[in-house]
């Protein structure tokens, strides 16, 4: 049963991770539209570094503790959390045109 558990958190973590720094590195390496503002950048940031932080998290839960059902919901929610800090965090402190 934990081989199989192990494996499911390592295919989720191998989902999550690679979506989570993908648009944290793009944030941080890419370049600024006309209409992004230094907060934009900021909600990204802080919104990448709280999911990133549930990811390794996940990783101390799984192997060091060997809990690996709550490491592969940790694992699972981190692209989550950072979906909705990030839409949360621009509709509160930035002025968002949708058309």
């Amino acid at each position: 049963m934990e081989l199989i558990l192990r494996c499911g958190y390592y295919g989720i973590t191998a989902i999550a991770l690679p979506l989570i720094l993908f648009f944290w590195l793009a944030n941080l390496l890419g370049g600024t539209g006309p209409m992004e503002t230094w907060r934009h950048k900021a909600i990204i940031f802080g919104s990448g570094a709280t999911a990133l932080g549930l990811v390794l998290w996940s990783f101390r839960v799984g192997q060091a503790q060997g809990h690996w059902i709550g490491a592969i919901l940790l694992s699972a929610v981190a692209p989550v959390v950072f979906a909705i800090l990030a839409l949360g965090g621009m509709l509160l402190f930035t002025n968002i045109h949708w058309q």
